[in-house]
């Protein structure tokens, strides 16, 4: 397992597909969703796990491009799917390509000459993010941070991000007065998820299973820090650019959830978990790939080290969500 995951041979990406197809039909003959769920979240975990694999590979993160990133990101997008309607579907998962589309943005700017475009472009991607999901409002204060850290403060910058997300605005506005029609069935907020809906007949509770994850991401971040010194200063940067955007977006999110419906949901419905799940899903796995072993060549205490993190990560999932088949 280790072995096709952390393998560059283009045999070793068929484990992402190959693991969507056995979910799609898993969940095709096992439970009660439609065949159209089943292939909008399909699709939707595939092209959002590409775009997390493309930030995963392009920036350095690991010194070569394997399938980990992409599988992990899979499987959890499709094992914490949520019940949806096609028009909620729709507006969460185009919210998460926003968001995977600003940080792409965002890690780019490392030792540009001029960011301006590419603040702009972060900036109006982040703040459709935010449109199409509020619970991803800590993405606007993690993206200012990062860009607070990494660049010089450059008027001219800050006034194209500034520019960038405050044109979102006329746009919402546009949008909700001249197609109310389409706006109704974007944002229609009829839905259920099946981590957070209490009659799910499961016998591990939903609040324990997203600790549980988080608890491996920030396990797999102390193991990638510890080779801190065997990685190039790129991989650094790029590492904890991603560790802060998707920490505080989370922390965030987590902390608006309980008021979010209260504040926003006569202009904005917001997705309550399905939108937290796959936020977190994608967030977890960039800390749980850190987790994976590099290589199973050594042998002895290195070996059995690997071979017990796998155990624990796969020993995880089939806990965490063989009741939900």
């Amino acid at each position: 397992m280790v072995s096709i995951l952390r393998s560059n041979q283009p045999i070793a990406w068929l484990i992402v597909p190959v693991s969507g197809l056995l979910w799609f039909f898993l969940s095709l003959w096992i439970t009660d969703h439609t065949l159209g769920q089943l292939v909008t979240q399909a699709v939707g975990g595939l092209i959002v796990a590409a775009l997390a694999h493309r930030i995963y590979v392009r920036y350095g993160f690991v010194e070569r491009g394997d399938p980990a990133l992409a599988w992990i990101s899979m499987v959890l997008l499709l094992l914490l799917m949520p019940l949806e309607t096609f028009g909620l579907a729709l507006r969460s998962w185009t919210a998460l390509f926003f968001f995977l589309a600003a940080a792409d943005q965002i890690l780019q700017v490392h030792r540009q000459a001029s960011a301006s475009g590419l603040q702009f472009r972060a900036a109006a991607l982040a703040a459709l993010s935010v449109f199409l999901e509020p619970l991803h409002i800590g993405l606007i204060a993690a993206m200012v941070i990062v860009l607070g850290i990494s660049r010089p403060f450059i008027f001219r910058e800050w006034a194209m991000m500034a520019l960038g997300g405050g044109w979102i605005f006329i746009l919402v506005f546009t949008f909700k007065t001249f197609y109310p029609e389409l706006a109704t069935l974007f944002f229609e907020s009829d839905h259920m998820s099946p981590l957070a809906s209490p009659s799910s007949p499961r016998w591990i509770a939903p609040r324990f299973t997203r600790l549980w994850l988080c608890i491996l991401a920030v396990w797999g971040v102390v193991l990638m820090f510890r080779e801190k010194s065997k990685i190039s200063l790129r991989a650094q940067t790029t590492r904890w650019h991603l560790l802060l955007l998707f920490s505080l977006t989370i922390l965030f999110a987590i902390l608006i959830l309980p008021t979010l419906d209260r504040l926003v949901a006569h202009a904005f419905p917001p997705n309550q978990f399905g939108g937290l799940d796959k936020l977190l899903a994608i967030g977890v796995a960039f800390g749980m790939v850190g987790s994976i072993p590099i290589s199973q060549r050594r042998q002895g205490a290195t070996e059995k080290k690997g071979a017990l993190r796998m155990f624990v990560i796969l020993g995880s999932l089939l806990i965490l969500f063989m009741p939900l088949f």
